[in-house]
């Protein structure tokens, strides 16, 4: 993966997790009004589970991205040799000093 992707998936998501909130918002609004129907009830409700899913998942995807980030291929082919055969090279358990 590389750099542009990560901030591609960066802008993206950061952006669902604003509407995520704008949504979760009128759901709130939504659950204020009244009278609801019994279907109209259930429905809000289920749309604010949805809601409440999308947000852990942004927030998840967020954080692998920012795991990630120092990974990308771009970060590799701009570390010197010896750092990579310091970083890579060594099996592990083996003393790297």
């Amino acid at each position: 993966m590389d750099d542009a992707t990560l901030d591609r998936v960066q802008r993206v998501f950061g952006e669902s997790r604003g509407l995520l909130s704008v949504y979760r918002q009128q759901i709130e609004h939504w659950r204020g009004s009244r009278p609801l129907s019994p279907a109209q009830s259930t429905e809000i409700e289920r749309l604010g589970a949805l809601v409440l899913e999308g947000q852990a998942l942004v927030t998840e995807i967020l954080r692998l991205a920012d795991q990630i980030r120092p990974h990308t291929v771009d970060r590799i082919l701009s570390t010197s040799d010896a750092e990579l055969g310091l970083t890579y090279g060594l099996p592990a358990g083996r003393d790297r000093s």
